[in-house]
């Protein structure tokens, strides 16, 4: 099973992550100054793959990041909903 990183390494992750956009942007528009975009056999479909790759692991970190400042500014909605969850389980419903 896989740990939950600790603040400092989902920071130190967050800034590689940035930084290798950014590199990756720096491509892109080096790539659209020569008015040749990579090809597939040039690695194109490569770089367009790591760059969403990128993109996906910032987006997961900020949505992660998101719902925990919210679970701890609104404990009474993860009670709730956990509460809710247990009742759901306890009694399915039948249809």
């Amino acid at each position: 099973m896989a740990q939950t990183p600790t603040s400092t390494q989902r920071d130190e992750l967050k800034a590689l992550l940035l930084k290798r956009r950014a590199e990756q942007q720096t491509e892109m528009l080096q790539n659209q100054k020569n008015l040749s975009p990579p090809t597939h056999d040039e690695g194109g479909m490569v770089q367009r793959n790591v760059a969403r790759e990128v993109d996906q692991v910032l987006t997961d970190m900020e949505r992660a990041t998101s719902r925990e400042s919210t679970a701890r500014s609104r404990p009474w909605q993860t009670a709730a909903t956990a509460n809710a969850t247990n009742v759901a389980a306890t009694f399915p419903s039948s249809g």
